[in-house]
């Protein structure tokens, strides 16, 4: 069985930001989804942020993640509204875009 060690894709393919002022290195994904609502549709964005659950604070639910420009085409600033634990010691945070 082919065991990979996430932290050399975080280190190559992560984002730095900040959760709730704290620094942490995780993936972003701003996936979208068409749900079947009237005619064409309506599009729909899944934001998440998968991390390490070491650098996951309790409780984590409200905290801003704050991704800097240099970062990450998807700049910006995140509120955490569900906190994932996948159970192989990483978190997906799923969010939504605090706007200014």
């Amino acid at each position: 069985m082919l065991q990979e060690n996430p932290a050399i894709f975080l280190r190559d393919f992560g984002a730095d930001g900040t959760l709730g002022g704290q620094p942490v290195r995780g993936l972003f994904s701003g996936a979208h989804s068409v749900a079947p609502v009237g005619g064409p549709g309506m599009v729909m964005a899944k934001l998440s942020f998968w991390l390490s659950d070491a650098l996951v604070p309790d409780p984590v639910v409200g905290l801003q993640l704050v991704l800097p420009v240099q970062a990450h085409a998807r700049a910006g600033t995140y509120k955490v509204e569900v906190a994932l634990p996948d159970g192989t010691g990483f978190t997906l945070l799923e969010l939504s875009e605090v706007r200014a």
